[in-house]
């Protein structure tokens, strides 16, 4: 008895496959070519993030905010708010394609605070989509990097436009004199806290205490205004207090006049005394000040308007070395305090699928569904043709005819079964 035939060699899986080996290439082509293109262009552009890891050497709080030199405390991620990303943007034109607003929107941007043994560090993700270059995109995040630099220098860049300012809106010389102490004594403690200023800057500071108490000596001898209008300001603040006087005196009159004789011992009894006391001490006081800024007059011969002149330029003076002080400190504030250190590059990619990736992928997946449709359909067309062999062979049998490609194809059937007897 004929041995009948079981399970499919590789030869027969090889020759079904070979047969279809057009298929096959064009399906591989299209596969290997769309499937590159879609995880670059696609898929990929969907998982790209950028990412970047900085610290930056500003002070931090047991509870991780942020503490600004300028006493502020803010939360790290305050760095990417919608209002810090928009200021960001609007800053530079080259950010204008940056869709924040979708960015915050849809959580395609995120900042984790990170401590370790080395420190803290920050790090920054955010999708790719969003920057029309790496360029662009590392831009971006470094200015969300700088977030606390730009803070502190504005709040620092301030402080000498502001020296000025204030001093010039001091009534008189010596409450412009008393402000500028006050500005060298702060100066004085930041340069402590601060690191980075040197020691001729520190004892510039002490040096310029040294004048200002000086100055104050000269003041409290031989006063001048150096100005018309601060004369005006002295007048108007004579009247108010003359009238506040004015008032105080006739409370306290009023009072006095509440006092009643005691029928029997002669003595005194006061009522309302407490009050009495405090309005005897409003007028003493105020009678005081008025006196003082009495004493305050316009020079009038060439002695003192020579003295009031040189007493204007060393206070002028001394606000210029305050201002100078103050960038000193606004220079070294934004260089050391809120400097901005990177852990590597500025950016770098993640998930991103490169052409050879994308195309290697695309290959291998390629060829498993060029091999699979081959054999199927190769499969389908040899069934097809044994099909219709066995049908020629069933009408050879009805009709006593051979047709000649049945002739041919059972004498190869015949050869092969005798071989496979054999």
């Amino acid at each position: 008895m004929d041995e009948e035939r079981s399970g499919v060699t590789f030869g027969e899986i090889f020759r079904t496959i070979w047969s279809q080996k057009w298929l096959a290439l064009i399906v591989l082509l299209v596969i290997t070519l769309a499937g590159t293109l879609g995880l670059k262009y696609g898929y990929s552009s969907l998982k790209t993030e950028y990412v970047s890891t900085f610290s930056v050497n500003i002070n931090l709080g047991e509870d991780g905010m942020l503490e600004y030199p300028d006493n502020t405390r803010h939360n790290f991620r305050d760095m990417i708010s919608l209002e810090n990303l928009n200021s960001i943007k609007e800053a530079n034109e080259d950010f204008a394609s940056v869709n924040v607003d979708a960015m915050r929107k849809n959580g395609d941007i995120s900042i984790s605070q990170n401590k370790g043994d080395s420190g803290v560090t920050y790090t920054v993700r955010v999708k790719a989509d969003y920057f029309r270059s790496a360029d662009v995109a590392s831009a971006f995040i470094h200015e969300i990097a700088c977030t606390g630099s730009r803070e502190i220098y504005k709040w620092v860049r301030g402080l000498a436009a502001d020296t000025g300012v204030s001093f010039n809106e001091k009534l008189g010389n010596e409450q412009k004199l008393e402000f500028l102490k006050s500005q060298l004594i702060a100066i004085e403690a930041r340069f402590k806290n601060l690191g980075g200023i040197s020691d001729a800057a520190k004892q510039k500071v002490s040096n310029l205490l040294l004048t200002a108490t000086a100055l104050a000596g000269e003041l409290h001898t031989a006063y001048y205004e150096p100005s018309a209008e601060a004369l005006d300001n002295y007048v108007n603040l004579i009247k108010g207090l003359e009238s506040e006087l004015e008032l105080a005196k006739s409370v306290l009159n009023n009072l006095k006049g509440l006092n009643v004789n005691a029928p029997d011992s002669g003595t005194t009894v006061i009522l309302n005394s407490a009050e009495i006391v405090r309005y005897a001490e409003m007028v003493a006081k105020l009678e005081q000040q008025i006196d003082v800024y009495k004493q305050y007059h316009a020079p009038t011969g060439a002695e003192e308007i020579a003295a009031s002149n040189a007493f204007t330029v060393k206070l002028e003076k001394l606000l210029a070395d305050v201002q100078a002080l103050t960038a000193v400190d606004e220079c070294h504030y934004y260089k050391n305090t809120s400097l901005v250190s990177y852990e590597g590059a500025h950016v770098v990619q993640e998930g991103d699928f490169g052409f050879i990736k994308s195309g290697l992928l695309s290959l291998v997946v390629g060829l498993i569904v060029a091999l699979l449709a081959a054999y199927i359909v190769g499969y389908i067309v040899n069934n097809r043709k044994k099909a219709s062999v066995n049908a020629d062979k069933a009408d050879v049998a009805s009709d006593g005819e051979i047709p000649s490609a049945v002739q041919e194809n059972g004498a190869s059937e015949s050869t092969e079964n005798v071989e496979e007897k054999k």
